[in-house]
């Protein structure tokens, strides 16, 4: 009887995971800055090694700006739902979420404008869009303040009791 030696396991070389972020659409109407959205990805994205979360530090996320594309490339590996998670986060940040759509597909991820059915949302929304491309030809900072939803359209509902009561009637 012979007993059988495990070989440890050979460990396998990760290969670089390569992103690409392509607001062409969104850039070049000058509604997105790819220098802001460049320094977030790279401040937050996350990576795993060997199955473990990381945060990774510079040296291992690289980042190369080609025209209106970032193009993302790490030692470790990126989700693409991580990519696009940070992607939507950003915008939401800048206030651009209403207008942007994400859409990610063979590790690359492109920023569209939004289809609007609503008329007057859609007025709405084109003057907001205006007015921020305005304020950055001009150059004058834009507000960041989340907005505030109220209870506007939510009525008392009234009294419990009376609920019960017509239960009680009906049974």
């Amino acid at each position: 009887y012979q007993r059988r030696v495990r070989a440890k396991p050979i460990a396998k070389k990760e290969k670089d995971s390569i992103f690409v972020v392509d607001g062409s659409e969104v850039v070049l109407d000058g509604v997105l800055d790819l220098g802001l959205m460049e320094s977030y990805l790279l401040k937050n994205l996350k990576a795993r090694k060997q199955g473990k979360l990381i945060k990774p530090l510079y040296e291992d996320i690289t980042c190369a700006k080609e025209g209106t594309t970032l193009i993302f490339k790490s030692k470790h590996k990126i989700t693409s739902n991580a990519v696009k998670f940070f992607v939507k986060k950003h915008l939401t940040r800048q206030k651009l979420r209403k207008w942007i759509r994400v859409l990610a597909a063979n590790r690359t991820v492109t920023l569209k404008y939004q289809k609007m059915q609503d008329k007057e949302f859609n007025e709405e929304l084109k003057a907001e869009r205006e007015a921020r491309i305005q304020a950055r030809k001009n150059g004058t900072p834009i507000e960041n303040e989340m907005e505030e939803d109220g209870d506007e359209g939510w009525e008392d509902e009234g009294d419990g009791e009376q609920e019960i009561e017509l239960q009680d009637k009906l049974e």
